[in-house]
């Protein structure tokens, strides 16, 4: 009887630790969706208000039907989002898989090496590749050329 008792403690516990967790990561994605639907004057309020009294979807109907030329940016870069999101997937993907299965069935010269090589790339922080993408386009020429 004990260990059952124990036994459903630490399970309690675990699923606490759990929510704990999920909400952590979830409470930006929950507060911009509040903010999203919160009219201006709520959110600029003193004390904030974590739920909306009146509940506005004034901004996803303007986003949606407006002809207006910030909307029409704001959609166009959402579209090449997404159209630079898809493609870099699909390529890391086939890449990915084509590359795992070289190095997991074939035995060539410098395979170790090469392993090595992409694991310490995939350890640097990505603010030091940022920065040297960034070098390397201002010496090209080729910053704010969109």
């Amino acid at each position: 009887m004990k260990y059952h008792l124990n036994f459903k403690l630490k399970r309690i516990t675990l699923y606490f630790i759990v929510l704990a967790i999920l909400f952590f990561i979830l409470s930006p994605f929950i507060w911009t969706f509040i903010s999203s639907i919160s009219t201006n004057a709520e959110l600029l309020s003193v004390p904030a208000h974590l739920i909306p009294r009146n509940p506005t979807f004034e901004r996803y109907l303007r986003i949606f039907t407006s002809n207006d030329t910030q909307v029409d940016v704001f959609k166009r870069g959402m579209l090449n989002s997404f159209i630079v999101a898809s493609g870099v997937t699909v390529l890391s993907l086939l890449l990915g898989t084509f590359t795992g299965y070289a190095f997991a069935r074939f035995s060539f010269p410098r395979k170790n090496t090469l392993q090595q090589f992409f694991l310490f790339t995939n350890m640097l922080p990505p603010i030091v590749v940022i920065i040297a993408v960034f070098f390397i386009f201002s010496r090209l020429k080729i910053l704010d050329s969109v």
